[in-house]
């Protein structure tokens, strides 16, 4: 299959999405995955300023058998002088795969096929939250024993964070479970 520039596009619009992600992240997260293809019905994923972290608090998705296999070009229509051009390799491959994917499941949907539902949450926190790196001078004083730290704002949340030990968020699953369909 020649991977035509609209295809390719349209497979790079998706890459970039939360959904491209969640796909990961299942893949990642359920063992179950494996051998079937994942439909994202909904996610909702942590904000984060790296791209390729794979956190999402929920991740709800079907699984469906694989019956359509890709038809992957061969390698030798992406070499040049006996080199491999892997990113377009690579990117064809990928593409290639996503269409047979969404090709798959539509016609499984559209026999009645259900697939398997599966939600997955998760949380992140931060595991320092309300820990010092030195200990703070007004800590013993009573009149600060039921404060909330971390609602203090302007000048007494500036003197109060130079105490806290930095942020160390911790991502972690908190259930998996099956879904009735």
């Amino acid at each position: 299959m020649l991977l035509t520039e609209e295809k390719l596009k349209k497979y790079l619009e998706y890459a970039s999405t939360d959904e491209a992600r969640a796909v990961l992240f299942v893949k990642k997260q359920l063992k179950k995955s494996a051998g079937h293809w994942i439909d994202v019905i909904d996610c909702v994923p942590y904000q984060s300023d790296n791209v390729n972290d794979l956190e999402f608090k929920l991740v709800v998705c079907g699984l469906y058998k694989r019956r359509l296999k890709p038809d992957y070009p061969p390698k030798n229509n992406f070499t040049i002088n006996g080199k491999l051009n892997e990113r377009e390799y690579y990117l064809t491959v990928r593409a290639t795969t996503w269409e047979t994917a969404h090709t798959d499941i539509s016609q499984q949907k559209t026999k009645g096929i259900k697939g398997e539902i599966f939600e997955i949450k998760g949380i992140k926190y931060n595991k320092n939250r309300g820990k010092f790196i030195k200990k703070p001078p007004w800590i013993d004083n009573p009149a600060w024993k039921d404060v909330d730290i971390h609602s203090l704002r302007g000048a007494d949340r500036s003197y109060v964070q130079q105490f806290l030990a930095p942020p160390d968020w911790q991502y972690e699953i908190k259930s998996i479970r099956k879904l009735l369909n």
